[in-house]
């Protein structure tokens, strides 16, 4: 995603018209290497899945890259985790 930081506020914009009190968390895959936002901002404003895959969510966005073709989610980081909730 080459303007993640535009995307990220456009997306805050949105989320934070909803009637209802939302907390946002920002997630990267382990193996993401970005080349188009520095890491520090990575690091500051990212987890990783490992880091929060035990807490409860009631909403996923998924963006960016079709991270599913590269083995991401067919079973390889997320695939078991999301198919248990119907996501894939």
């Amino acid at each position: 995603m080459p303007l993640k930081e535009d995307t990220e506020l456009d997306l805050l914009r949105v989320l934070s018209n909803f009637p209802i009190q939302t907390e946002i968390s920002f997630m990267k895959v382990s193996t993401y290497k970005s080349t188009h936002t520095s890491s520090s901002h990575l690091n500051e404003f990212y987890v990783e899945f490992k880091d929060i895959e035990a807490d409860y969510f009631d909403g996923l966005i998924i963006t960016g890259a079709p991270v599913e073709k590269n083995g991401v989610f067919g079973g390889g980081l997320l695939g078991g985790t999301l198919s248990n909730y119907g996501l894939v």
